[in-house]
């Protein structure tokens, strides 16, 4: 076959041999912030407090309502801003309000507050939108390998026959081009499942 010199390489390129395995001149002391925890003496005076009644106490105060279960309302952001949320400070006490994706989510303390700024919003004819609860969204459902010439009144009416409550039925496109697909997205009442 070919006969292959071999050339070793350039001392200077060549990497110098350490010894990696010599003990380091000083010790390094190692020491765990934990290692209380694994004690006996405070093992048994952990206890965990899952008691409910703290949880129905909390409930039944009045006034106290979980920020998470009063979604948002969105307000459109714009130039004056900060003149709407006067007015809704002005009428409605104070709330919290964060920025975020061209809109100003104005976070309410009660049910009451929520409304009071909802009609504020509405009487003054601030661009707004509300973000349903989960619980009160439509259930969507994909219906899959549908003719594409197939109708969405005919999904509609046999769906409706089964005595579903249908909000709407579309069909779905490619995103780039726009070309109908087989599929049909159906918003479905929850209550009806």
């Amino acid at each position: 076959m070919h006969d292959i010199e071999y050339n070793s390489p350039n001392r200077r390129k060549i990497a110098k041999a350490r010894n990696l395995f010599n003990s380091p001149a000083i010790l390094i002391e190692i020491s765990n912030k934990y290692e209380v925890l694994n004690s006996e003496e405070i093992n048994e005076t952990i206890e965990v407090n899952d008691n409910s009644d703290n949880n129905k106490q909390a409930a039944e105060e009045p006034g106290k309502v979980e920020k998470s279960k009063i979604p948002p309302i969105m307000l459109k952001y714009v130039k004056n801003y900060v003149d709407i949320l006067d007015v809704i400070r002005t009428t409605c006490v104070s709330t919290e309000n964060k920025f975020g994706n061209g809109y100003i989510k104005i976070f309410s303390i009660s049910t009451k507050q929520y409304q009071k700024v909802q009609s504020t919003l509405k009487v003054k004819g601030f661009d707004y939108y509300l973000v349903r609860p989960i619980d009160k969204r439509p259930l969507k459902v994909v219906i899959k390998d549908l003719p594409l010439d197939h109708d969405t009144n005919e999904i509609k009416n046999c769906l409706k026959k089964h005595r579903f409550v249908i909000g709407k039925v579309t069909r779905l496109t490619q995103f780039r081009t726009r070309q109908p697909l087989p599929f049909f997205l159906v918003e479905v009442g929850k209550r009806e499942i």
